[in-house]
């Protein structure tokens, strides 16, 4: 059963890290839809994965999630923060669907 929203933040993923609840999320992902998913900061540690990278089939899964999200129609919005803040050099772009910014009004 889908669940409707009319926005929903996630932050705070850290996905490519032992430490992501990969599964949860993706169970939730699986039964939303929202007209706007906003993507708050550490969606994809790339901090933690220079030093060692824990990317397994359940975070590939995730992001294939949120593009069949952006293809159905879903406006997707990632703000970088810290951890993944090398996307930052992308903000005014849409990539995938996805649009990349720096802050959201």
């Amino acid at each position: 059963m889908q669940t409707t929203f009319r926005s929903v933040f996630i932050s705070d993923v850290h996905l490519g890290t032992k430490a992501c609840q990969a599964d949860h999320l993706l169970d939730f992902l699986q039964t939303i839809t929202t007209e706007t998913l906003y993507l708050v900061g550490d969606i994809i540690d790339l901090q933690e994965m220079r030093k060692r990278a824990h990317f397994v089939d359940t975070h590939t899964r995730i992001i294939e999630q949120m593009l069949i999200m952006a293809r159905s129609g879903t406006k997707i919005i990632y703000i970088p923060g810290n951890h993944d803040a090398f996307f930052r050099q992308f903000a005014g772009q849409t990539l995938s669907g996805i649009d990349i910014r720096l802050n959201a009004k």
